[in-house]
């Protein structure tokens, strides 16, 4: 991989790791605090989104994790 490209996936990699938590809490809260204005199937996607956004942020600190990142990286 050239040099360009190592930094921009660097870069995709640290903005990912700051948004994703960021977002899945900020999902919480319009969870938490309009569920009643949301339909049924809205709550449930945006459910959906804030845990699979919570497990890609938590793997990445996993050792299956780290293996995953390394390979991508070389």
């Amino acid at each position: 991989m050239s040099a360009p490209a190592r930094v921009a996936v660097s870069l995709l990699y640290l903005a990912g790791l700051v948004a994703g938590p960021l977002l899945a809490v900020h999902a919480v809260v319009l969870l938490a605090r309009d569920r009643s204005a949301m339909s049924r199937r809205t709550w449930r996607v945006l459910l959906a989104l804030t845990v699979g956004a919570v497990i890609v942020a938590a793997s990445r600190f996993t050792p299956i994790g780290a293996d995953l990142h390394r390979w991508w990286m070389d």
